[in-house]
């Protein structure tokens, strides 16, 4: 107790009230951070849609501690970037994921998978799908599938991001500002 009287500046009876305050502000903070991560989302793949650059695919790097958030919301532009040939892959220190709008990618996947296994404190595992599904969740309408796309994630713990990003840059994969 007194060491948090110390550290939070307040008498003892103001701390069940001051914990209080700190909790209620860290979720209403993590709601307004969990937003501003999924405008952020939007608007880089619409960037890249609307990109007139020469490069079709791009990567970002990612301060997410898991590709939760990808996997949540980048499903749904997965027609979109099929129909532009255009792909974003997020890196992570424990993750890889990407999506591109064309199937044929295995040299690129199998690098990025073996440039991550020579790096990883934890084992790595590659999931590719080349049919991607999303649910818009709105009652009456069907989930779309998308086919003949790359869906792919890489998980492991510790990746090297300076060797992955030389594989991305070998296969023309730009980073985007």
């Amino acid at each position: 107790m007194n060491s948090l009287c110390d550290t939070w500046g307040v008498d003892q009876s103001q701390i069940l009230p001051t914990a209080t305050r700190f909790f209620n502000e860290y979720k209403k903070l993590s709601t307004v951070t969990k937003k501003q991560d999924q405008q952020i989302l939007n608007l880089q793949v619409k960037y890249l849609l609307s990109s007139q650059a020469e490069n079709k695919f791009f990567f970002v790097k990612s301060d997410q501690e898991s590709p939760t958030l990808y996997f949540s919301f980048l499903p749904q532009f997965a027609a979109k970037l099929k129909e532009t040939e255009k792909g974003i892959i997020y890196l992570g220190e424990n993750f890889i994921l990407g999506l591109l709008g064309s199937a044929g990618q295995d040299e690129l996947t199998g690098e990025l998978e073996k440039v991550c296994k020579e790096s990883s404190s934890k084992p790595v595992k590659m999931n590719k799908k080349k049919d991607v599904k999303f649910d818009f969740k709105i009652k009456g309408q069907k989930p779309v599938v998308t086919k003949e796309i790359c869906q792919f994630n890489i998980t492991g713990a510790g990746f090297n991001l300076e060797k992955v990003e030389e594989v991305l840059k070998k296969f023309n994969v730009a980073e985007m500002d």
